[in-house]
Protein backbone atom coordinates (compact mmCIF):
# COMPACT_ATOMS: atom_id res chain seq x y z
CA UNK A 1 0.00 0.00 0.00
CA UNK A 2 2.93 2.34 0.53
CA UNK A 3 5.95 2.06 -1.76
CA UNK A 4 8.01 4.25 -4.07
CA UNK A 5 6.52 2.64 -7.19
CA UNK A 6 4.68 5.03 -9.54
CA UNK A 7 1.42 3.16 -9.06
CA UNK A 8 1.66 2.76 -5.29
CA UNK A 9 -1.70 3.53 -3.69
CA UNK A 10 -0.23 6.24 -1.49
CA UNK A 11 1.06 8.10 -4.57
CA UNK A 12 -2.15 7.93 -6.62
CA UNK A 13 -4.56 8.98 -3.88
CA UNK A 14 -4.66 12.46 -5.38
CA UNK A 15 -6.37 10.94 -8.44
CA UNK A 16 -9.09 9.10 -6.50
CA UNK A 17 -12.50 10.72 -6.90
CA UNK A 18 -14.46 8.52 -4.50
CA UNK A 19 -14.42 7.74 -0.82
CA UNK A 20 -12.14 4.89 0.18
CA UNK A 21 -12.24 2.09 2.70
CA UNK A 22 -8.91 0.62 3.76
CA UNK A 23 -9.12 -2.31 6.13
CA UNK A 24 -5.83 -3.44 7.62
CA UNK A 25 -5.31 -6.77 9.33
CA UNK A 26 -3.67 -6.51 12.73
CA UNK A 27 -0.61 -8.53 11.70
CA UNK A 28 -0.13 -6.33 8.61
CA UNK A 29 -0.23 -3.29 10.86
CA UNK A 30 2.33 -4.86 13.17
CA UNK A 31 4.61 -5.56 10.20
CA UNK A 32 4.27 -2.02 8.79
CA UNK A 33 2.78 0.28 11.43
CA UNK A 34 3.48 3.49 9.49
CA UNK A 35 1.32 2.45 6.55
CA UNK A 36 -1.97 3.66 8.02
CA UNK A 37 -0.44 7.01 9.01
CA UNK A 38 1.11 7.57 5.58
CA UNK A 39 -2.19 6.70 3.88
CA UNK A 40 -4.15 9.02 6.19
CA UNK A 41 -1.67 11.80 5.49
CA UNK A 42 -1.95 11.26 1.73
CA UNK A 43 -5.75 11.37 1.84
CA UNK A 44 -5.68 14.48 4.00
CA UNK A 45 -3.23 16.21 1.64
CA UNK A 46 -5.44 15.31 -1.33
CA UNK A 47 -8.59 16.42 0.53
CA UNK A 48 -9.91 12.89 0.04
CA UNK A 49 -12.23 10.98 2.29
CA UNK A 50 -11.08 7.62 3.59
CA UNK A 51 -11.94 5.28 6.40
CA UNK A 52 -8.72 3.56 7.43
CA UNK A 53 -8.86 1.08 10.27
CA UNK A 54 -6.85 -1.77 11.73
CA UNK A 55 -9.10 -4.73 12.56
CA UNK A 56 -8.03 -6.33 15.83
CA UNK A 57 -7.40 -10.05 16.18
CA UNK A 58 -7.00 -10.49 12.42
CA UNK A 59 -4.39 -11.93 10.11
CA UNK A 60 -3.80 -10.98 6.47
CA UNK A 61 -6.56 -12.60 4.42
CA UNK A 62 -9.14 -12.73 7.21
CA UNK A 63 -12.17 -11.79 5.09
CA UNK A 64 -12.66 -14.70 2.64
CA UNK A 65 -14.74 -17.41 4.31
CA UNK A 66 -12.55 -20.17 2.88
CA UNK A 67 -9.35 -18.59 4.24
CA UNK A 68 -7.38 -20.52 6.84
CA UNK A 69 -7.25 -17.30 8.90
CA UNK A 70 -10.90 -16.29 8.43
CA UNK A 71 -12.26 -14.16 11.28
CA UNK A 72 -16.02 -14.33 10.88
CA UNK A 73 -16.91 -11.45 13.18
CA UNK A 74 -14.38 -9.03 11.73
CA UNK A 75 -15.02 -10.17 8.16
CA UNK A 76 -18.74 -9.49 8.54
CA UNK A 77 -17.91 -6.07 9.93
CA UNK A 78 -15.57 -5.38 7.01
CA UNK A 79 -18.09 -6.54 4.40
CA UNK A 80 -20.78 -4.42 6.07
CA UNK A 81 -18.57 -1.34 5.83
CA UNK A 82 -17.77 -2.16 2.18
CA UNK A 83 -21.43 -2.58 1.25
CA UNK A 84 -22.25 0.69 3.02
CA UNK A 85 -19.57 2.46 1.00
CA UNK A 86 -20.90 0.92 -2.24
CA UNK A 87 -24.44 2.08 -1.40
CA UNK A 88 -23.16 5.58 -0.80
CA UNK A 89 -20.85 5.81 -3.82
CA UNK A 90 -22.60 3.81 -6.54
Amino acid sequence: MVTDAEDSPNLIIKDIQADALIIIAENDDQAAPRTKTLLRDAFEKAAGNAEIEVYSNTLHGFCPPDSAVHNKEQAERAWSRQLSLFAKQL
